[in-house]
């Protein structure tokens, strides 16, 4: 798995690259800063963790 990540500055959103069924599974939310900061850094802790 490959995650991804696509920034506007204050609009994040992501999406994962699974390698092994060749697709990509994008997220359909906007996370916004700093309305969602919370939410964003547990993503991207969860994203660097794994």
């Amino acid at each position: 798995m490959l995650y991804g990540a696509v920034s506007m500055g204050n609009i994040w959103q992501f999406a994962v690259l699974d390698t092994e069924k060749k697709r990509i599974i994008q997220d359909t939310n906007l996370y916004r800063v700093p309305t969602d900061l919370l939410e964003l850094l547990q993503i991207i802790v969860g994203i660097l963790e794994a």
